[in-house]
Order: C-alpha cells, then sequence, then structure tokens
C-alpha cells in the first residue's frame, strides 16, 4: 500500500505488550530510496529517548488504527541502542542496531533487502543470522539520510529540472510492503500556484545535499502537462502519480 510520510508520521509504534510512541522520522537509503529505519519518539514511555526499528521488525502496518505493530516488547526496545534526533547513523550505529535485533545488514544482498525483495520475506524465511563484520574504513560511511530533511513546507529541497527550477519536495510517498519511496510530492508554487505533482523517484538524477536540491530529468513542461496530485485524497496510481 502507498502511503505518504506525513500520513505515516502521525502513526503509533505498538510493541507486542505495549506502546512505545509516535513515528518521529523516517531514515532512507540513499542509493536505493528504501527506508531502513523509523525514529520513534518514545516521550510517553521513555522521556528523553528516541529508538530506531527496522521494517524487518514489523508485524504488520494499520491504517485504519493508525499503527505500525512490531515483533518486539516494551524491555526489549528499553533496552536497545538509543539515539538522539540529531545522530548521524552511520555504518556502525547500524551495526550496532544489527546485532542487538538480529536484523541482516541490508546491504548485503542482490535485493532490496539482502536477499529479499521484502523484510516480510526475510522475517518469514526464519534464515539463521550472523552479522557480517563491517571494515574500519567502512564504520563511518553514511548510508541513511532522514526524509523530514528533504521534505517540509518551507525547507524542502529545492527541485531542479532540465530548463530551471520547478518547486520543493513537500513529502514522500512510501510503499509499505517494500519500504521504497517511490515517489516525491512536490509543491510547484513557485511555478504553478497551489499545485502538486508525485513524481517517480527513477526519474531522479541525483540530490544535492549541500546545496539541498534534488535534480530530475524531466523538463517543465512535461511536469505541467503531467498528471496532479492532491495529497489530500486517497492515493490513485494510476491517475495521480508521475510514473517512469
Amino acid at each position: 500500500m502507498l502511503q505518504l510520510a506525513s500520513i505515516l508520521e502521525n502513526y503509533n509504534v505498538q510493541a507486542t505488550d505495549g506502546e512505545l510512541g509516535k513515528v518521529k522520522d523516517l531514515y532512507f537509503e540513499k542509493d536505493t530510496w528504501v527506508v531502513r529505519y523509523l525514529l520513534v519518539d518514545t516521550k510517553k514511555w521513555l522521556p528523553g529517548r528516541k529508538v530506531l526499528v527496522s521494517p524487518v521488525s514489523f508485524d504488520f502496518v494499520d491504517p485504519a488504527e493508525a499503527t505500525v505493530n512490531i515483533l518486539e516488547t516494551e524491555e526489549r526496545m528499553k533496552e536497545s541502542p538509543t539515539i538522539n534526533e540529531s545522530d548521524t547513523i552511520t555504518s556502525k550505529v547500524e551495526a550496532d542496531l544489527g546485532r542487538f535485533f538480529e536484523w541482516p545488514l541490508y546491504w548485503g544482498g542482490m535485493n532490496l533487502w539482502g536477499s529479499y525483495a521484502t523484510p516480510r520475506l526475510w522475517l518469514e524465511s526464519n534464515e539463521n543470522y550472523e552479522l557480517e563484520p563491517i571494515s574500519n574504513k567502512d564504520e563511518e560511511k553514511i548510508r541513511v539520510e532522514s526524509v523530514n530533511d528533504i521534505k517540509g513546507a518551507i525547507n524542502g529541497y529545492r527541485i531542479q529540472v532540465k530548463d530551471g527550477k520547478i518547486g520543493h519536495v513537500s513529502d514522500v510517498i512510501v510503499d509499505d510492503d517494500n519500504w521504497e519511496i517511490k515517489f516525491l510530492v512536490i509543491e510547484t508554487r513557485n511555478f504553478l500556484p497551489g499545485d502538486f505533482v508525485a513524481i517517480s523517484t527513477k526519474w531522479i538524477d541525483e540530490i544535492s545535499w549541500m546545496d539541498k536540491e534534488v535534480k530530475v530529468d524531466l523538463e517543465k513542461d512535461t511536469i505541467v502537462n503531467g498528471p496532479f496530485f492532491n495529497p489530500a485524497e486517497p492515493i490513485n496510481e494510476e491517475e495521480s502519480l508521475y510514473h517512469r
């Protein structure tokens, strides 16, 4: 099911024996556009702490109840490594989480989730798991970035197309089966006041993290003549999303 990140950020995270807190952010792998972690704010349960949970540990996502249900207990999450919201998620941080939760290293295979297409398939495989050590030179490598850092009504990354600029990233659309970010929602207020478009991430040439800019392999006229997206309505993949 396709979901807006801004909607997911209102979901509660439910452990097997209680509520952990709310989704605060999503962290995605820069090379594949796959969400690798949800950042959970546990202020109602563990004040001042935030924890990361991987889709590998999810039981199911329930849009009707606005919850992400995970296969972990409150006590297990209490003992898990914690981070500050401003912390950089390095390969070492990810490896430490993997060792604690026995999560696979997603960069260790040919598919989006190691040897599998979805985290659910890895979970159902019951595959014995042993984390491979990472080299010293890879320990500080940054593989994931914050969704909140690239989207926003004011601070969203600007969109650079072939013949100029056209708005900014206001949201992203995530497939909650394989957790791939499928589309960027672009507010074209600077060019087409009040309009939004949702463009496949496959059109993206590169992201300039320093300039806070997303370079898209399209022209303005192509976007203007394409489907427009209404974030307030249910997602209609066939009619309102710009595929590639």
